[in-house]
């Protein structure tokens, strides 16, 4: 309005995007005595009504015999008048919904010198052509307003509770309400009425159960519509298996339906390498189709996907993975080593959840000692220590040679130790460790006492074993890198970071070959790698380690060791460049992340 070129200003987007509160709120700040404003809300029952749309503006009785073009001019003569020499400010929110007749009287408006026109669109609607041709004339600008973004989402959500969100929830929620403020709100409410945020440290925190509250349905209901059947099957498949392939989505489904919900903005087509594949149009349209699908139907239609996946060759990495969860859900998981392959895989992308949930069900499938040793490590990384003891001592009698003692002897040593803080668990699994003939198992045992002794604060003999197990041809890959770890972590202490960093190296560069058998050596390496650049003062190199692929990973898989240890280090080097409210804001994220952790609490409380 105080600018010196433009007319006007039409804002476009989706619905909920904040288009009508901000022209509301553009309207409301301008002072009556120097304009004219009028504020029109347009709508469906008015559309069909010859100036309709402009109802509350222009007079009720209209002159007679006028002409069509007439009563156009008569429209403008009537505003200038009661504008009384004031600048003409008309918006209009829904510009979409106007009808013919004052559609045209708005255009003829555009083009007086002393009206600016303001309005809103909705995206995906018929725009009348005469407001489409505001812009296209240029006698207004054009802006879409986009979806907000990470960042802005935090900041929102910090000004809708009254405190920092921690990170997780807060990318969860970006994600669920996909930038869209209106379903942000109501997803916030949702959660807070259902008393699913938590508040810890002055950091709220959601629990990611999901309340669809009558508001946040009523929204998700608009936006979908009604839906003929095929439409529907369309929509429920994609709802419970994307990303889903097109090729295997037109097996399962009639093609015109897929084009026709595509055509609808339902599902959206993402191009993967050389696969196209299928997903919904909004996170939140998954949430309300998986709810409101009768059970025995969601059995049916994810019994069919594991079936269809199955059929072409899980060739894909993760196929395995989704195939397992759709066996799992659908009540016809039998295999317990597609149940164990697939626990593994989700505890290698750091899905604590999934993968516990999976592990537990391999083992109740039969899955024996193997599904034992990963259900037990799954929990232990899920701060549930008691439970994994209990799991692990009633496989105690399977154990039947050294490989499944040396493993149970690991893991239930790194339970005890790290998770019931047992410092005794290292001299007993020394002793037992040295009962081991085979040298391989011997080796595996010695890689975790040496970090046990690590932990300890007894540098002297974490180095000597760690070198020991690096001196054995038979020690696994995966124990040999844990050994490097230890190394690596003790150099960073004594200050020589160039050979930490060349043994860090050397175990990012075996991951492919430890990943599979002790997906965990990450947090390791992680730990090492952030003890080196702590005191080496590298903060560029800190700031790599937050922005990287595991940090991604442990954040979207509730990995809750990996996140809080990543966000002690960025309150670290948020404080050693000086920023204090960066560093605190971020530090008591760690403290409620890790409030239950017995491992890390303390380092996150330092910080703080």
């Amino acid at each position: 309005m105080d600018g010196a070129e433009g007319r006007g200003l039409i804002l476009s987007g989706h619905a909920g995007i904040g288009k009508s509160r901000l022209l509301r709120e553009g309207v409301s700040a301008l002072p009556a005595d120097r304009y004219a404003i009028w504020y029109v809300a347009a709508s469906t029952a008015t559309a069909a009504l010859p100036f309709g749309g402009l109802a509350q503006v222009l007079p009720a009785e209209q002159p007679q015999g006028l002409s069509p073009a007439g009563v156009l001019r008569w429209g403008v003569e009537v505003l200038q008048e009661q504008a009384a020499g004031r600048r003409i400010v008309l918006a209009i929110d829904d510009a979409h919904l106007l009808d013919p007749p004052s559609a045209a009287l708005v255009h003829l408006l555009a083009r007086r010198e002393n009206t600016t026109i303001l309005g809103t669109l909705r995206n995906g609607e018929q725009v009348p052509l005469p407001i489409r041709a505001l812009w296209t004339d240029d006698l207004v600008e054009h802006f879409e307003l986009a979806p907000l973004g990470p960042a802005e989402t935090a900041d929102l959500l910090a000004a809708i509770l009254d405190g920092p969100v921690d990170a997780g929830s807060a990318d969860r929620l970006f994600r669920l309400s996909a930038g869209n403020p209106l379903l942000l709100r109501e997803l916030v409410l949702a959660a807070a009425g259902g008393g699913e945020l938590d508040r810890r440290y002055g950091v709220w925190r959601w629990t990611g159960r999901l309340e669809l509250a009558p508001s946040l349905t009523d929204l998700i209901d608009t936006r979908i519509g009604r839906l003929e059947p095929g439409v529907r099957a369309v929509v429920e498949l994609v709802a419970f298996g994307e990303p889903l392939g097109l090729h295997l989505l037109y097996q399962a489904a009639e093609q015109a339906d897929v084009e026709l919900a595509e055509e609808r903005g339902l599902i959206t087509m993402v191009r993967d390498d050389r696969r196209l594949d299928v997903r919904l149009a909004h996170p939140l349209y998954g949430e309300m189709m998986r709810r409101r699908c009768p059970v025995t139907r969601t059995r049916r239609l994810q019994a069919r996907l594991a079936e269809l996946l199955e059929q072409v060759g899980a060739r894909r990495r993760g196929d395995l993975l989704r195939v397992a969860v759709w066996r799992l859900d659908s009540g016809t998981a039998q295999d317990a080593t597609l149940l164990l392959g697939a626990a593994a895989q989700a505890f290698a992308r750091y899905d604590v959840p999934l993968a516990t949930r999976l592990a537990r069900a391999a083992l109740d499938a039969g899955g024996g000692f193997d599904a034992a040793e990963l259900l037990a490590t799954i929990l232990m990384f899920a701060d549930r220590p008691d439970e994994a003891i209990r799991v692990l001592d009633a496989m105690a009698g399977e154990i039947d040679g050294d490989r499944r003692r040396s493993r149970w002897l690991t893991v239930r040593g790194m339970v005890s130790y790290w998770g019931l803080s047992r410092e005794s668990t290292v001299e007993e699994i020394a002793q037992a460790g040295a009962a081991l003939t085979d040298p391989g198992d011997q080796a595996r045992v010695r890689a975790f006492e040496a970090i046990m002794r690590l932990h300890g604060l007894d540098g002297t003999a974490a180095l000597r074993l760690a070198r020991s197990v690096l001196d054995r041809p038979a020690a696994s890959v995966a124990a040999r890198e844990l050994a490097r770890c230890t190394i690596a972590h003790l150099d960073a202490a004594r200050g020589q970071f160039r050979s930490s960093a060349t043994a860090i190296a050397r175990v990012a560069a075996e991951a492919p070959h430890w990943r599979s058998d002790m997906p965990y050596l990450q947090l390791a390496m992680e730990l090492a790698r952030g003890t080196r650049l702590a005191l080496a003062g590298d903060l560029a190199g800190i700031d790599a380690i937050v922005a990287d692929e595991f940090a991604d990973l442990a954040g979207a898989g509730d990995f809750r060791l990996g996140t809080g240890y990543l966000a002690i280090l960025q309150a670290y080097a948020a404080r050693l460049r000086g920023r204090s409210g960066e560093a605190l804001k971020v530090s008591l994220g760690a403290c409620a992340v890790l409030a239950t952790s017995r491992v890390y609490a303390g380092l996150a409380q330092a910080e703080r």
